[in-house]
């Protein structure tokens, strides 16, 4: 079994940047898709509507957004 041992400035940029990443995390910060995507048809279906309303899951990974954040790092 082979151990990889770090040094010391590999570990302390490591910290830096899971700090640079790390957020207080308060789950009503972040809407429910599928909850959303309800209410949407809901209202759709109430309103008479042929469509529901498009929403904006901002939960799900956006491709653009993470290759921004990885520059910047």
């Amino acid at each position: 079994m082979y151990m990889i041992v770090a040094d010391r400035e590999s570990i302390e940029k490591c910290k830096a940047m899971i700090k640079k990443l790390s957020f207080p995390y308060e789950p009503p910060q972040f809407e429910n898709p599928c909850i959303q995507k309800f209410y949407s048809n809901l209202e759709a279906l109430a309103l008479g509507r042929d469509e529901p309303e498009e929403i904006t899951d901002f939960t799900s990974k956006r491709q653009s957004h993470y290759s921004l954040t990885a520059q910047r790092i």
